[in-house]
C-alpha cells in the first residue's frame, strides 16, 4: 500500500512538473518541442503516457483496498468460527453438569441449620511476637484471628474469658 502511495505521489510530482515548466514555456517553443517529438517519436516510443500511468495507479489501489478489505473479513469469518466452537464446547461442559444430580436447599434447611449451635473451640495460640520490649500473641478465636498481649483479658464469642501467660518458659492460654 505505501509503494502504491510513494508511486502516486511520485508521478504527480512528475506531472506537475512537466505542467509547470510547459506553462513557462511559449507557444512558439512548445510548437519546436512538438515538432522534434514527432521526429524523434519514430526512434523512441514511449510505452505509457501520463494518462496510462495515473489509471494503472487508480486500478492498483483499488485492488489494494479490495484486497485489505477481503483480508479483513477473513479475520472476522476465522474468529466468528472460534467463537462458535467455544459456544459448543460451552454447551457440552454445561450437558455434563446437567447430567449429574445438584442437591438443592430450601430457605428453611439453611435457617435449621444456622440456629444449631457450633461446637465452641479453646483459643489456640498461633504466633507470638516480641518487638520493643511488647510481646503480642496471634490468637485463633472460633475461627477469627485476634492480637492479644501478655497477661491482658480477651473474651471468645461465648463470653468466656482467657489470658496469655507464661508457664515454665512457654506461652499457655488459660481461661479463668
Amino acid at each position: 500500500m505505501q509503494k502504491i502511495t510513494k508511486t502516486l505521489v511520485l508521478t504527480l510530482m512528475i506531472f506537475n512538473s512537466t505542467l509547470t515548466a510547459s506553462e513557462e514555456l511559449s507557444n512558439a517553443e512548445l510548437e519546436e518541442i512538438y515538432t522534434a517529438n514527432e521526429d524523434n517519436s519514430e526512434g523512441n516510443q514511449v510505452s505509457l503516457d501520463q494518462e496510462q500511468l495515473l489509471t494503472y495507479l487508480e486500478d492498483s489501489m483499488e485492488f489494494e483496498t479490495q484486497k485489505l478489505k477481503l483480508k479483513n473479513q477473513l479475520e472476522i469469518e476465522k474468529l466468528k468460527s472460534e467463537i462458535a466452537k467455544l459456544k459448543d464446547d460451552n454447551k457440552n461442559s454445561d450437558s455434563r453438569f446437567e447430567s449429574k444430580s445438584i442437591d438443592y436447599y430450601d430457605n428453611n434447611s439453611y435457617e435449621s441449620e444456622k440456629n444449631i449451635p457450633q461446637k465452641e473451640t479453646k483459643p489456640t495460640l498461633l504466633l507470638s511476637s516480641d518487638v520493643g520490649g511488647i510481646t503480642t500473641f496471634g490468637v485463633s478465636v472460633n475461627g477469627k484471628l485476634t492480637f492479644v498481649r501478655l497477661n491482658k483479658e480477651f473474651k471468645d464469642n461465648s463470653g468466656k474469658k482467657y489470658y496469655v501467660r507464661s508457664q515454665n518458659g512457654k506461652y499457655v492460654i488459660l481461661g479463668k
